[in-house]
């Protein structure tokens, strides 16, 4: 009986360790996603209008890059980062070059 009942508070705890584990990645990608929109607004900001609602003379939107980004409460944090076609855009978000942001990622949430 003690045999069972130890295996079962393994399982419990691995259990436990597993959810964690999920939960950490869900508000990975949850703040992956939040960051990822705000980045949209400031390029709405910079080019003068939103997306799809027309375009400005001379510099438009040009597709997103991949960025991931360290936080030790959430862990890895993929961004897509907006660009536009002259390469003016410089996030105040999150810099160019910064790959470890703990104080935006934290304070987000």
């Amino acid at each position: 009986m003690t045999r069972k009942k130890s295996r079962s508070i393994d399982d419990r705890a691995a259990w436990i360790q597993a959810a964690a584990c999920e939960t950490k990645a869900l508000l990975a990608a949850m703040a992956g996603r939040m960051i990822s929109r705000m980045l949209e607004g400031e390029m709405d900001h910079h080019l003068g209008y939103r997306r799809r609602e027309g375009t400005a003379v001379g510099n438009e939107r040009n597709g997103h890059s991949a960025k991931t980004l360290r936080s030790e409460k959430y862990g890895r944090i993929v961004l897509r980062i907006p660009r536009d076609r002259r390469a003016g855009f410089d996030p105040k978000a999150i810099p160019k070059h910064q790959r470890r942001d703990d104080a935006l990622a934290g304070n987000a949430l």
